[in-house]
């Protein structure tokens, strides 16, 4: 248990550092040219949402685990984290468009 649980906050800390860094690319790209080659701010803003909110599902699994409670993945939750999914992924093709 002690494993899994290291695992997911190495897996969250890695989240945080890229919500960091495309949340510091974001606000760049605000007062410049764009940094990053067909991304604009809104790209840029859904991809550090969704980086957020995936963290935000890994801290609270790894609550779970460490108040001895069972830590599952749920259809409902698989069903919004491919819902977020796809709507970034929405947010970065229309992006490239322009």
């Amino acid at each position: 248990m002690e494993k899994k649980i290291k695992r997911l906050e190495l897996v969250e800390k890695i989240l945080i550092a890229g919500t960091v860094l495309v949340g510091i690319i974001t606000i760049i790209d605000i007062f410049t040219i764009d940094p990053i080659l067909f991304l604009d701010e809104a790209a840029l803003t859904a991809i550090t949402g969704l980086l957020t909110y995936i963290a935000n599902l890994v801290r609270r699994r790894i609550e779970e685990l460490k108040n001895g409670e069972k830590s599952s993945v749920g259809v409902k939750q698989i069903e919004e984290v491919t819902a977020r999914v796809t709507e970034t992924a929405k947010t970065v093709k229309k992006s490239r468009g322009k």
